[in-house]
């Protein structure tokens, strides 16, 4: 299982403060997970982020996607 943490409204002005709207991945599982070529979308479907092929979490580990990535074209 995945669990997925979403900080999508932080304090002050949102176009000032990208590195603060971010969603963490987290492998809750006893197995590594490969989410290599996974395709995150914005609800509004107006950003979208690609994991990098070959991505791997490990059991137990958390990785940090932030806002600012979510227009980079992999």
């Amino acid at each position: 299982m995945l669990h997925i943490g979403v900080h999508y409204d932080p304090e002050n002005n949102d176009n000032e403060n990208l590195n603060e709207e971010y969603f963490a991945l987290q492998n809750i599982t006893d197995n590594p997970l490969k989410l290599g070529g996974w395709l995150i979308s914005a609800a509004n479907g107006k950003h979208t982020y690609q994991i990098p092929k070959g991505f791997v979490l490990e059991s137990g580990k958390l990785v940090y996607i932030f806002y600012i990535s979510l227009n980079r074209k992999e």
